[in-house]
């Protein structure tokens, strides 16, 4: 066998598989990104989902709050009533004025 006939061989022989690593890295590397973006979505979605179920519990925690707000509105104006006033008033011992007697003040 000639020198150059094992220089040619071994030359082509390299560089077919110079191209075959050269190939497998390139799908490695597309490989690694594409697993990267897939955890990347993941991660997100699961974010995603975390702050939904989050604005789902304040939303609720805000119906509560305005239905208890719509209570003390209610009990307020119910407190509020001059029927209410007057019985707590003579439960407390307060009785209506019989003769109001004013004071004229003039002016000078």
């Amino acid at each position: 066998m000639s020198v150059l006939w094992q220089q040619r061989t071994h030359g082509v022989q390299r560089q077919k598989g110079q191209q075959t690593r050269a190939a497998a890295r390139f799908f490695l590397f597309i490989l690694v990104a594409l697993l990267v973006l897939a955890s990347a979505y993941v991660a997100l979605a699961a974010a995603n989902v975390k702050l939904g179920e989050k604005v789902w519990d304040q939303e609720k925690e805000l119906v509560g709050e305005e239905r208890e707000n719509q209570f003390l509105i209610i009990e307020i104006a119910r407190l509020s009533s001059i029927p209410e006033l007057q019985r707590r008033a003579t439960e407390l011992g307060y009785v209506p004025a019989d003769a109001v007697d004013y004071i004229w003040m003039t002016e000078q």
